[in-house]
């Protein structure tokens, strides 16, 4: 995943070079354990309350 990785940093780069955001922003969370229910990744960030949880 490490190419993926490289390619979402560039192409966020890229979006704020060419002011594609607006008043917007992106945010990277690179965690681990998303194949098994993110305890330890993006589930333990919202429980946690680091990330809001967007419903719908």
């Amino acid at each position: 995943m490490k190419g993926g990785l490289i390619s979402m940093l560039y192409a966020a780069a890229a979006a704020r070079e060419f002011d594609l955001l607006g008043d917007g922003r992106i945010v990277f969370h690179f965690v681990c354990d998303e194949e098994n229910g993110s305890i330890a990744g993006s589930g333990h960030l919202r429980e946690a309350g680091m990330i809001a949880s967007r419903r719908s």
